[in-house]
Order: C-alpha cells, then sequence, then structure tokens
C-alpha cells in the first residue's frame, strides 16, 4: 500500500493507493472484505495502528477515515473531520 496523508489544522484525509496492483482474484476477495465490514487497521509502524474505514474512490483509490468506538449501545462511529 501507498498511503497518502494531508493534514490542514486538525483535519486529515488520507487515500491508499495498491501497489502493486492487485490480481483480479486478489480483487474480488478484497471486494468481499469490503463488503462484510469496511473496518480495516492501518499499521504505520511496529508498535502504532489506527482503526480506519475505507471506501474506494476515484481510479480504484482507498479513501480512509478515522474511526472511533463509543461505549454506549449504538457501538461504533466514525470521527467527524
Amino acid at each position: 500500500m501507498r498511503v497518502e496523508v494531508r493534514v490542514t489544522g486538525n483535519r486529515w484525509t488520507c487515500e491508499a493507493t495498491v501497489v502493486p496492483s492487485m490480481t483480479a482474484e486478489d480483487r474480488e476477495s478484497f471486494d468481499v472484505l469490503m463488503k462484510l465490514d469496511p473496518l480495516f487497521t492501518l499499521r504505520i509502524d511496529e508498535e502504532n495502528t489506527l482503526l480506519v474505514n475505507a471506501a474506494v474512490g476515484e481510479d480504484e483509490r482507498l479513501i480512509l477515515t478515522a474511526y472511533q468506538t463509543e461505549p454506549d449501545a449504538a457501538g461504533s462511529r466514525q470521527v467527524q473531520q
């Protein structure tokens, strides 16, 4: 994955591109995962991770947004940007 993060003030946007491109079989498996649950763990290094929502954007790029769990019955919510 090649990940591009842009920060403006306290807001950030993130796009990810699969490098090299996925095979047709890999793409099919990934599409199934996205339909089941678009919540992924973005591993920054050995010790740091971030839960993110993934959505397919233009040119097959993934749009990543931070995800935060809440302790209430509503479950999880997306962090407002």
